[in-house]
């Protein structure tokens, strides 16, 4: 039997070769143009190097949006890896769409007295959209959106941590709680119509509408979480029926009468038994809360939901995603309390859902084994992975970041940080950032910090020196996908359209008369 040969690692490219003047080589030639270019041109890294975490140093006005949209572009176009993005700039807001044509026409060229240029490396526009518009794309934003690539953000209320939810308790209010926070859970996941039918002896595929009582509790649950109670008094008391109709009313009962064979879902469960258990687990969970305490919880749950982005049923939420990139449009979030608690979000449940890849993969043979990795995208990452913690909003942060940058290696999670400020990043998270670019940086003291925190040997210290002077555009990359040696490259042509912008210096450099 002849023997497999293993397919040749893709190559990503990110730029081009330079000059010793750090000019683009190609680009200085008489004629250059769009794809008219030789492959020794361009920089280059294989996809296997960029399964580390990595992280990008440059200041404002460095280019580095460009560049490390470039490097998401890349890898969505050259590898089957997803890209999750927090972004904090709006940056990537419009990343479904491609740049306008005049960027392979007119301005595509390289400024000799300016030092800079948009220097794509596909002929046309239309040979990187063929490319580019299978690929799916989600953006997700507290603001909506017209588009069909863009996606209400809403997260599920009850997949929050209480850490978020409920910072400011004691801790003997914490533990009450954290079993409400679960009862609530429970009861929603009773409403879903397979364990309403199952409760019911019916089989799966016959729809029946909620009894009397079912319809209540949804109700109540409606009034009590979305705060439409109507009339005197506090509607919060009506939890008392809540709690009786979920532990006594037989409606969430299995009948005398109901068929002794199990009614299974799709997948196999005994709905009958894990709906029983369901109930028998929330009936426990109140029985450690005090009437106080779920005033408290509905009294902060009433204030959450005016930013609306919070749902109380799991099949409303921002479902898994099966998107090759995702974004967060983390600047749709007018409270940063809450912009703080969608990156935990996301965080825990991309954390959750590799573990649990991990394991169904374990279960299987090796050539079974098709996952693939997650890179989580962070800019301005020094206001999110804090050098030091100083509230439960930031432990609970750097706890998440150093978790993944310890462990995500073997569940397929790499972080890539953007910052302009090494220094104000967690160290423990920095140390494990094996590849490295620097781009323009702004002062000697911000480049010795940098040096110092990667851990760059004295060969490279004194090469990224040059980082100093660096005009915009340009990129020094250390590490695995750098290779034996440093290498320098002038960045390619980002492709997308970029949703936030710099100041037009036309516009302000002119005095109108």
């Amino acid at each position: 039997m002849a023997k497999k040969t293993r397919p040749a690692a893709p190559k990503l490219v990110l730029g081009w070769k330079v000059t010793k003047g750090m000019d683009p080589e190609y680009w200085l030639e008489p004629g250059a143009k769009p794809g008219g270019h030789l492959k020794n041109h361009l920089e280059t890294v294989a996809a296997q190097d960029i399964t580390q975490h990595t992280m990008i140093v440059a200041q404002s006005g460095s280019g580095k949006s460009f560049f490390l949209g470039r490097l998401i572009e890349e890898i969505v176009l050259r590898t089957r890896c997803q890209v999750l993005v927090l972004d904090p700039n709006s940056d990537f807001r419009k990343i479904y769409a491609p740049t306008e044509p005049d960027y392979w026409k007119k301005k595509a060229k390289y400024d000799t007295t300016k030092r800079r240029g948009f220097l794509p490396d596909e002929a046309s526009r239309a040979q990187f959209w063929q490319r580019w518009k299978p690929k799916s794309k989600k953006v997700y934003t507290a603001k909506g959106g017209s588009s069909a690539h863009v996606e209400r953000l809403v997260v599920n209320w009850h997949a929050l941590s209480i850490d978020w939810l409920f910072r400011e308790s004691d801790p003997a209010r914490r533990t009450e709680l954290w079993h409400f926070h679960r009862f609530m859970h429970l009861v929603t996941l009773l409403l879903e119509p397979a364990q309403i039918n199952a409760g019911r002896g019916q089989r799966k595929g016959k729809t029946i509408k909620p009894r009397r009582k079912e319809k209540a509790l949804l109700d109540l649950i409606k009034k009590l979480s979305l705060g439409l109670a109507k009339g005197k008094g506090d509607p919060r008391d009506d939890m008392a029926r809540m709690v009786e109709i979920i532990t006594n009313h037989p409606a969430f009962r299995r009948k005398k009468n109901a068929p002794t064979r199990p009614v299974e879902s799709a997948e196999g469960h005994d709905l009958e038994s894990r709906r029983d258990n369901t109930i028998d687990r929330a009936a426990s969970h109140m029985s450690y809360v005090s009437p106080d305490t779920v005033r408290y919880y509905f009294s902060v749950l009433h204030e959450r939901r005016q930013s609306d982005l919070f749902t109380f049923h799991a099949n409303r939420s921002s479902a898994p995603d099966h998107e090759q990139i995702r974004v967060v449009d983390l600047p749709s979030i007018d409270d940063d309390e809450h912009r703080a608690i969608i990156v935990s979000y996301f965080l825990e449940r991309e954390w959750n859902e590799a573990r649990e890849r991990w394991r169904v993969a374990l279960s299987r043979g090796r050539d079974l084994d098709e996952r693939v990795p997650v890179f989580i995208v962070v800019d301005e990452a020094h206001n999110f992975v804090f050098a030091e913690a100083r509230n439960p909003t930031q432990v609970r942060l750097q706890e998440q970041f150093r978790r993944i940058a310890a462990e995500g290696r073997k569940f397929g999670l790499f972080l890539i940080l953007v910052t302009q400020r090494p220094d104000k990043i967690d160290r423990w998270v920095v140390s494990e950032m094996e590849n490295r670019a620097l781009m323009k940086i702004g002062s000697d003291f911000v480049l010795r910090k940098t040096g110092k925190l990667l851990g760059l040997n004295s060969h490279t210290q004194e090469t990224s020196a040059r980082c100093l002077e660096f005009d915009s555009g340009r990129v020094m990359l250390i590490g695995p996908w750098a290779g034996k040696e440093d290498r320098f490259l002038y960045g390619a042509l980002r492709r997308t359209e970029e949703g936030g912008r710099n100041l037009r210096e036309e516009s302000w450099m002119v005095v109108k008369r």
